[in-house]
């Protein structure tokens, strides 16, 4: 497995492999907070924000779609927040 490290300074969205490398770090999913949709050059990027817990730290990491990422969220949540873009 690669690791991916990733801080919300340095880049405001990140892939799947950052979420996975977190989780393996010993971070939990709390709960999705949105969904918000991008208009970029090459098309429509949709990008969810979840909530990260790992002792007593908490993390907002916005990670872009992907099958990977929405298939981890049909096993871990039941419900998506959806926000007016």
């Amino acid at each position: 497995m690669v690791a991916r490290h990733w801080h919300k300074l340095s880049e405001p969205f990140t892939g799947a492999d950052s979420l996975v490398t977190a989780l393996d770090e010993g971070w939990v999913m709390n709960k999705l907070l949105r969904q918000d949709a991008y208009r970029r050059s090459g098309g429509l990027v949709i990008a969810y924000f979840f909530e990260l817990e790992r002792e007593g730290e908490i993390v907002e990491m916005a990670v872009i779609s992907n099958p990977y990422v929405c298939r981890l969220m049909a096993q871990s949540f039941a419900q998506t927040i959806l926000t007016p873009s």
